[in-house]
């Protein structure tokens, strides 16, 4: 097959759907297809200064893998009109290249910023004959609202969702990454069961199969020495908008035991706000830290964690299962999470029996929850922790999601 892979971000950015993107395109040039990976140039985390050109930069990876980086707009911060326009231009500059250079293939996965990004890609493409198969990370317009704190803009944007209707409708087939957002499909846009499949995000598990450094060489690269013998709470990932760290270092401030730091180890527009935060209400045993590029940091860094945290907006859990969570699973460290009850993340840590769930994003349920984790027996952590890892490898595995993506493929082209 000839395949063509447009994706919104790719490595060396550490956003998960970016390496699983990367992942199949290497997958499937290595099983003797034709494939290309058109990406914008990189741009996350926020400040990151990466090497950019004025034009399209091409790179052969590998025998049968070219990566295409267009010269589009980018916007890291987040700007809802901005980013808007981030999306319109990538999904425009891709599929031009596209046009012009790979006329003749068999299929085309399509994952760039939602979800105006899918309409121009769909709508600008001259192959009308080959695949074409839309990828769901997250739900839209919806997601916007969450935040948005006008109601005249989101009266005005509500009904772009049938646009998205639209895309899922034309689409050869769709693949969203959980089973929530299967269900807004099928029950909100309407779109027939035996047309979506469910593919999640997956971690490369074998990067937390291999021996980590010793946890004294770790805490003296990232100069954390002081929090060695210290009961660590961690959170690490974006520190944005609705991450909800700045409630997570609110109930930290509200706990008594002397013997605990927390570590919030990312970088996102929130981050000041939450050093400030931390200023205000005087914690001292509190470390900001950057997490250098690539996955090995992610492993070394939570490592050395006891609990590891992931606040979010319980509207925001809904639709999709945070990369963090997969992350944090394969750890094997035991997981507080504010997520929704009845989402995805939730019902993960219920059946992995990996963690804590918060009744609200409320700070007082947080410190409440953190201090039993601090009180909970050492083996009792170790057993939630080794659950987590058990149940990631299961579900949200690197091979496990090949398997499954290739099979998908074989079956729409032998179809």
């Amino acid at each position: 097959m000839r395949i063509v892979i447009i994706s919104a971000a790719s490595p060396p950015e550490p956003i998960c759907a970016g390496r699983v993107h990367w992942d199949c395109a290497k997958h499937f040039a290595e099983e003797n297809n034709e494939v290309y990976l058109i990406s914008p140039y990189p741009s996350r985390p926020l400040g990151t200064n990466y090497l950019t050109d004025n034009c399209n930069k091409v790179t052969q990876v590998g025998k049968n893998f070219i990566h295409v980086n267009v010269n589009s707009f980018t916007h890291p911060k987040y700007n809802l009109y901005l980013r808007v326009f981030e999306s319109l231009d990538f999904g425009i500059r891709s599929i031009r290249y596209v046009n012009s250079n790979i006329k003749d293939y068999d299929l085309i996965y399509v994952s760039p910023w939602a979800f105006i990004g899918h309409l121009m890609i769909m709508l600008l493409r001259k192959n009308k004959r080959a695949l074409f198969i839309m990828n769901v990370q997250d739900l839209y317009p919806e997601s916007f609202f969450i935040k948005i704190n006008f109601e005249t803009v989101i009266k005005i944007l509500k009904p772009l969702h049938w646009v998205d209707r639209f895309i899922a409708r034309r689409s050869s087939h769709i693949t969203v990454v959980s089973e929530s957002l299967k269900q807004v499909y099928l029950n909100k846009r309407k779109i027939s069961d035996s047309k979506i499949t469910v593919l999640h995000n997956w971690q490369d598990e074998s990067e937390f199969l291999k021996p980590v450094i010793p946890k004294e060489q770790i805490l003296e690269k990232y100069k954390l020495k002081a929090i060695n013998e210290k009961f660590v709470y961690m959170y690490l990932g974006n520190i944005g908008p609705v991450a909800g760290v700045e409630t997570i270092i609110n109930a930290f401030g509200e706990l008594d035991n002397k013997n605990s730091v927390m570590v919030i180890a990312g970088s996102g527009t929130n981050k000041e706000r939450c050093r400030l935060i931390a200023e205000r209400i005087r914690i001292s045993n509190i470390y900001f830290l950057e997490v250098p590029l690539g996955l090995n940091p992610v492993v070394e860094l939570q490592s050395i964690a006891d609990i590891l945290m992931l606040p979010i907006l319980p509207v925001a859990s809904n639709s999709s299962i945070p990369s963090k969570l997969i992350a944090y699973m394969f750890s094997a460290k035991p997981i507080i999470t504010s997520a929704n009850n009845l989402s995805e993340t939730a019902s993960a840590i219920v059946e992995a029996k990996c963690g804590w769930i918060t009744k609200s994003h409320d700070c007082t349920e947080w410190a409440g929850l953190m201090n039993l984790a601090y009180e909970t027996d050492k083996k009792k952590l170790d057993e939630m922790g080794r659950a987590g890892f058990d149940y990631a490898i299961k579900n949200y595995s690197k091979k496990q999601g090949l398997i499954k993506v290739n099979q998908l493929f074989q079956r729409l082209i032998n179809r």
